[in-house]
């Protein structure tokens, strides 16, 4: 699932991820994930939304690819 942000209210929505978004796409959103701020993150927990880190990357890549794709290093760093 993706989570949004309004830029007026500050509130959180979830949409989820569906089967015509492009995967390549869908990584990228995440890999920026991965950067946002201890702020952001505790605000996502304050709303019981988990954002994934980096250990998830697996995991998301073996959703969107099947879980038997072979996973490039470049997908790690």
């Amino acid at each position: 699932m993706l989570v949004h942000e309004c830029v007026e209210c500050r509130s959180f929505s979830i949409n989820r991820i569906a089967a015509d978004d492009v995967p390549e796409s869908i990584l990228e959103v995440f890999h920026e994930s991965l950067l946002q701020s201890y702020q952001v993150r505790a605000r996502c927990e304050q709303a019981d939304i988990r954002m994934l880190d980096s250990g998830d990357t697996g995991s998301v890549y073996a959703q969107l690819h099947g879980q038997y794709a072979e996973v490039s290093r470049s997908v790690w760093a």
